[in-house]
């Protein structure tokens, strides 16, 4: 898949222009040149969610929640997932789009940077997030006792934070590149988030052991936005301590942040960060990061399938 994963654009750039993927249809055209003359072309159709794909705006005015709920058609109650992106805020329809065409509905869930809610990572209620779940689990088509939790950076350190609050409501964990520790407001100075109307001290060990279902963390080994590698073996080594055998990481020694939340095999050319007004790179090599990224996702995907009640 390298004609794919290391396509560059044609214009240069600084910072660099990151690849979003359609969520329709979105052609690839190749070509092979030999001499300066075309010998061979063909076109390639991706798709990041099939027709079959309902999707569903959520507002604090109206549902008390902001996000994007994508269902499949619906069927026999199965798992369902809440999405949590990272400090940049807001939601997407990646990869919420693509797991619900795989059959799993997901909501993909704004905490702050939307109408309604705060406008950056500072004091963000878990109450917020217990809503969302018991609005998801209320879903047709959804198992409410196979609900789990899949964040990113920081939305991966919420994800544990959430599902070792509340255990009733959370029935596994994706944790992407996330901290092993409560960190503070984004930008700071202050705390990030709060339960009970009181602020959740930061640098404080997540408690993951009180999570009540399995737990997947993946890290970098060359992250270059915190050292994931390090607190994805700091989480599960704080499993094994409390007698949880099902809480395990996957680390990629040369890939850098991001892994387990990446669609496999789209452009990753300049993929980059905006921390503040400067952009940081991600870490890891292309040719890592794209490994890592392929063999991450069959993981995730997995681990939701065989998600036990």
């Amino acid at each position: 898949m390298k004609l794919f994963w290391a396509m560059e654009p044609v214009r240069k750039s600084i910072p660099p222009p990151v690849f979003v993927p359609s969520v329709g249809p979105a052609r690839v055209a190749i070509s092979a040149v030999a001499g300066g003359r075309t010998i061979a072309s063909g076109e390639l159709l991706r798709r990041a969610q099939t027709a079959s794909v309902s999707r569903m705006d959520l507002t604090v005015a109206k549902q008390g929640l902001a996000g994007a709920y994508f269902a499949p058609r619906s069927g026999s109650p199965g798992p369902a997932v809440l999405q949590l992106g990272g400090s940049g805020g807001s939601y997407g329809y990646l990869p919420a789009a693509l797991l619900a065409s795989r059959g799993y509905p997901t909501l993909s869930l704004a905490y702050f940077k939307e109408p309604g809610l705060p406008k950056t990572l500072k004091n963000i209620p878990l109450e917020y997030f217990a809503k969302a779940l018991r609005w998801l689990a209320a879903q047709p088509g959804v198992d409410p006792n196979r609900v789990l939790v899949y964040g990113a950076s920081r939305g991966g350190e919420a994800a544990l934070l959430i599902g070792a609050t509340y255990p009733d409501l959370v029935h596994g964990v994706i944790a992407c590149t996330p901290s092993a520790d409560v960190n503070g407001a984004y930008p700071g100075p202050g705390y990030a988030w709060t339960f009970g109307g009181q602020p959740i001290p930061y640098a404080e060990p997540i408690p993951v052991w009180r999570i009540a279902g399995p737990v997947l963390a993946f890290g970098g080994g060359k992250d270059l936005i915190w050292r994931s590698g390090f607190y994805v073996t700091e989480i599960a080594q704080r499993a094994r301590e409390h007698g949880r055998p099902d809480i395990v990481g996957r680390i990629y020694p040369k890939a850098g942040h991001g892994v387990g939340f990446g669609i496999p095999n789209i452009p990753i050319s300049g993929r980059v960060i905006r921390v503040g007004s400067i952009y940081v790179g991600i870490g890891g090599t292309p040719a890592a990061n794209a490994r890592a990224w392929a063999a991450s996702w069959p993981l995730v995907l997995r681990f939701i399938r065989t998600m036990p009640y």
